[in-house]
């Protein structure tokens, strides 16, 4: 007697908006379902917490330095 492997999939109908839909529709290839799509931007979600303290160690200094020149940059472009 041989072994049968079953997938059974849920049929579910949901509500988006039209950019919703748009950008899952880019995201999507021809290989992959919406479902695929959904469940791998679900897996590459970045937990924020591990950014924690990220900057603890830049000199201040230099941060408004840069800032700076870009609002000066900025502002001759106006």
């Amino acid at each position: 007697m041989g072994t049968c492997t079953c997938t059974c999939m849920v049929s579910k109908n949901i509500t988006i908006t039209k950019e919703a839909y748009d950008f899952l529709k880019k995201m999507k290839t021809e290989n992959k379902s919406f479902s695929q799509v959904i469940l791998a931007l679900k897996e590459n979600r970045t937990n924020l917490m591990s950014y924690a303290g990220i900057f603890k160690d830049v000199d201040l200094s230099s941060v408004e330095k840069i800032r700076d020149n870009a609002r000066n940059d900025w502002s001759k472009r106006k």
